[in-house]
């Protein structure tokens, strides 16, 4: 019997594109493969259970976001409220780069409540949660001077606890270009879960085979954008959200 490995063992770990079968032929008919095609159907049969995972947010974006509330500053969205001078670093969740401040509020900001499960290992091999891979849809109008967009994955839905650094994982893009743009990027918690993170959910419903319940993780997606300019076509296209099993390189 001849036994084929998964290539991904071989340090190999994606789906491998081949020729696609045709209406009659050995992957329809029945015929007998040769041994590559087999490690390639077994390999991307294998990579494709590994990352059987769930899509957690597909959504319209926001639309024109204006231009007055896209160029607040700190003193002009938080004055009255808090002291902005505590958030000056560049590396304070405040900020996704540059001087101008991202709150997080409803005005610059999308959230998304899920749940997940922890089936990763930390760097310290803990347990923790699932990757999941952002992707945002947006305009930015070419006459901006600078233009950012940031996720993040929280237990909350609190904009002040995410400034305040309580995030399970974060991200910032740093300073994009002008145009109709598409930016993706996997987070990757290294927040060990304990059992206060669970909480118990319905898996089946009693007027079936009886009630069935299971441990979730609730988590909440952000999705910020920063637009620095005055300029009409700023726009939010989109957002999406999977989980993903493969922690980016």
């Amino acid at each position: 019997m001849t036994v084929l490995w998964n290539i991904a063992e071989r340090g190999y770990t994606r789906y491998i594109k081949h020729a696609a079968a045709a209406t009659t032929g050995p992957l329809t008919n029945g015929e007998p493969v040769d041994a590559g095609t087999s490690m390639l159907v077994t390999n991307n049969l294998g990579h494709m259970c590994m990352e059987s995972t769930r899509n957690l947010v597909q959504s319209p974006g926001t639309g024109p976001t204006g231009t007055a509330l896209s160029y607040k500053t700190p003193a002009t969205l938080f004055g009255g409220i808090q002291d902005t001078g505590f958030y000056t670093a560049a590396t304070d969740v405040l900020y996704i780069s540059g001087s101008t401040a991202l709150p997080w509020d409803p005005r610059v900001s999308e959230t998304f409540s899920a749940f997940t499960i922890a089936d990763r290992q930390n760097s310290d091999g803990r347990e923790t949660i699932r990757s999941i891979r952002f992707s945002i849809d947006f305009t930015a109008d070419a006459t901006n001077s600078s233009t950012s967009v940031g996720f993040a994955i929280t237990t909350h839905d609190s904009p002040q606890r995410l400034r305040d650094g309580d995030y399970l994982a974060f991200y910032g893009s740093g300073s994009l270009g002008t145009g109709s743009q598409i930016v993706t990027a996997t987070l990757s918690s290294d927040t060990p879960i304990t059992l206060a993170h669970y909480e118990a959910m319905q898996a089946r419903q009693r007027t079936y085979d009886g009630e069935m319940m299971g441990n979730m993780i609730p988590i909440v997606l952000w999705f910020g954008w920063k637009f620095i300019g005055y300029g009409t076509a700023n726009a939010i296209n989109g957002f999406c959200a999977w989980e993903s099993r493969i922690d980016p390189a």
